[in-house]
């Protein structure tokens, strides 16, 4: 076969490519805390959740979506494109 040279060559490409893209960031450019020091918790989300789903016996190809719409406030409109996501 033919492809074994041309697949290292590409490989060592790629891998030459690699290192000449952008460097990692430094540990001062990131917004960490500093060692030992405590970090809060996140305050808790309870997102909507797709809870269940029914199907009916007489048309089984209608399907109705038991959505639990969390502690989020969203209008209409915005929890029905929400429901058709989920």
């Amino acid at each position: 076969m033919k492809k074994a040279p041309f697949l290292s060559f590409f490989v060592l490409l790629v891998f030459a490519l690699n290192t000449l893209g952008p460097l990692p960031a430094k540990a001062d450019d990131l917004l960490v805390p500093q060692p030992g020091m405590m970090v809060a918790l996140s305050p808790p989300e309870d997102p909507p959740l797709l809870k269940g789903i029914k199907v009916h016996a007489e048309d089984p190809f209608r399907f109705d979506f038991i959505l639990d719409k969390g502690d989020s406030e969203l209008s209409a409109d915005e929890l029905k494109d929400e429901s058709s996501r989920l």
